[in-house]
């Protein structure tokens, strides 16, 4: 895939005028492309963009467990009184999910798009057992800087700040 491709030479020369990557650009995925390629640097374009999405995907699976935990903890007074079996299920859920093994291997954003997503709405629920304006504010920068990793994050997950917001006594 070409998109694949770009997001990797994205790694090594960010240049939206080439199309690397292609437009908007991605800047949150291209500091995690980068990031592999400090890491791994005699990764191949390809290679780069492979890998990063490989670990996002894995990086799904265990945000799939917390984000079930913290929306658990807010139906319950102690995180220890929640069923170990539902975070478990819903990670095992996302380890399976055909869509998950086709985004973790084609080298582009939507993998690390599953996983901001949920983070997201792990952070929210964590906010939401203990609102204070401070959290609120850090929640609404990461919702912000989600949607460097992928436009549509801030777009889709918006309704979790409006969440944290309502019936809020101002």
């Amino acid at each position: 895939d070409v998109d694949a491709v770009n997001f990797g030479l994205a790694a090594f020369r960010f240049d939206l005028l080439s199309h690397q990557p292609h437009p908007p650009g991605y800047p949150g995925y291209v500091v995690l492309l980068k990031a592999v390629h400090l890491v791994a640097p005699g990764l191949d374009p390809v290679g780069v963009a492979t890998v990063t999405c490989r670990l996002t995907s894995v990086g799904t699976v265990l945000a799939a467990w917390w984000a079930t935990r913290a929306l658990l903890a807010l139906s319950t007074d102690d995180d220890a009184l929640s069923p170990l079996w539902r975070p478990l299920f819903a990670a095992a859920l996302a380890a399976l999910h055909p869509l998950l093994w086709y985004y973790g291997a084609d080298g582009q954003s939507h993998a690390a798009e599953a996983l901001f997503a949920l983070l997201l709405v792990g952070g929210a629920a964590t906010v939401k057992r203990a609102p204070s304006l401070m959290r609120i504010a850090v929640f609404a920068g990461a919702l912000g800087l989600a949607g460097a990793v992928r436009p549509t994050l801030a777009l889709l997950n918006g309704p979790l700040l409006v969440w944290l917001l309502w019936g809020r006594a101002w």
